[in-house]
């Protein structure tokens, strides 16, 4: 049996091929690889094309999560996969603990590849974007708007969404490039987002929806369950400049690495792998409403130390009708922090406009 690996939008593929060089007929997908002090830790898919053997999508033979450095989940999940491959359904008896040793040491010798170095002295600079929305939206980067539940950050982010299909400028800041935003909906559901893309395109003048491509993974489990399907979203529609996650901290919920810090550098890398600008929306941590203290994004600092560009959206106190709220630069990366921007919001019956003051 020939090994081969390839690296997957989750992790990666060790694939089976006779000694004749045909395809194979076994795969072990190795999915949110953590390698720690004390193992590799996995998620590992057994599939095959032997048709008598499985009933199941994608021709799953078993999923199991696992350390690979511990023997007796080596040899447990070998016997599993002894107990579902019967020797006569293969070509010739296997050894599955040998395969998945040797699948292992393939694995840990593509993690422990060295990163190249560069020598910088001869490096030209050359021009790029910073801003898909000056000084809001770092293009192709990680960028957060945090702050209390219920104040709006939805609507805005569809207003934002509309200022990425329509150009122009939002709240005085340019609009660098125009095309459409996917949004990956964690909280409501398509008929909401039809109402408020109606609402938001009235309030702007436009008898037209705002064109976004929408995804409502409420109870769909965590992001990292949907990163390849966005990444072929992503990479089929170049036309797709924004990525917007309603919200992060339900994005992030359930997720294998749990919602720590672990979990906030797990989930940074698989968003740092989408080829657009992403704009994550975010809660206040429970701990700063009760305290009182600075606002802050929900859950691990790994989040703003993660992130581009972070701004906090501070709601007004209503008065005379008028609500509004107060967008607060907490951090960039990409350059000089902004003064706070005011803005406005008014609602009407089936509308809702967003002036800057």
């Amino acid at each position: 049996m020939l090994h081969a690996i390839e690296q997957t939008a989750n992790g990666y593929r060790v694939g089976f091929k006779s000694d004749a060089g045909r395809a194979p007929y076994l795969t072990f997908d190795f999915d949110y690889v953590e390698p720690t002090s004390w193992g590799i830790l996995t998620t590992l898919t057994v599939r095959t094309t032997i048709d008598t053997i499985t009933s199941l999508p994608d021709d799953v033979v078993l999923l199991t999560r696992m350390n690979l450095m511990k023997e007796s989940e080596l040899e447990q999940v070998a016997k599993r996969i002894g107990a579902l491959i019967l020797p006569q359904q293969s070509a010739t008896p296997q050894d599955w603990r040998r395969h998945l040793e040797w699948a292992t040491v393939i694995l840990n010798s593509q993690l422990q590849k060295s990163v190249p170095t560069m020598d910088m002295s001869g490096e030209v600079m050359t021009e790029r974007r910073k801003f898909l929305i000056d000084g809001l939206l770092a293009q192709g980067k990680a960028n957060i708007l945090y702050g209390p539940g219920g104040a709006g950050k939805s609507v805005l982010a569809v207003r934002i969404a509309a200022a990425v299909a329509h150009g122009g400028n939002l709240f005085g800041w340019a609009v660098r490039d125009e095309g459409t935003t996917l949004y990956l909906d964690w909280e409501d559901d398509a008929t909401t987002m039809v109402e408020r893309t109606h609402m938001v395109s009235k309030g702007m003048g436009r008898s037209d929806n705002v064109p976004v491509v929408y995804q409502s993974l409420h109870g769909k489990g965590p992001y990292e369950r949907h990163h390849a399907d966005v990444l072929f979203h992503v990479k089929q529609d170049p036309n797709i400049k924004l990525v917007i996650f309603d919200s992060t901290a339900m994005a992030m919920h359930g997720s294998s690495s749990g919602e720590g810090a672990d979990g906030a550098i797990r989930f940074y890398s698989l968003v740092s792998q989408i080829p657009a600008t992403v704009l994550l929306l975010d809660h206040l941590s429970s701990d700063d409403i009760k305290s009182g203290s600075a606002a802050k994004p929900y859950g691990s600092v790994f989040k703003v130390n993660s992130a581009r560009n972070v701004w906090e959206h501070r709601p007004w106190n209503p008065q005379a009708g008028v609500t509004g709220f107060t967008l607060v630069h907490r951090k960039t990366n990409v350059g000089p922090r902004l003064q706070d921007r005011d803005v406005s919001v008014s609602w009407g019956a089936d509308d809702v406009r967003f002036d800057d003051l």
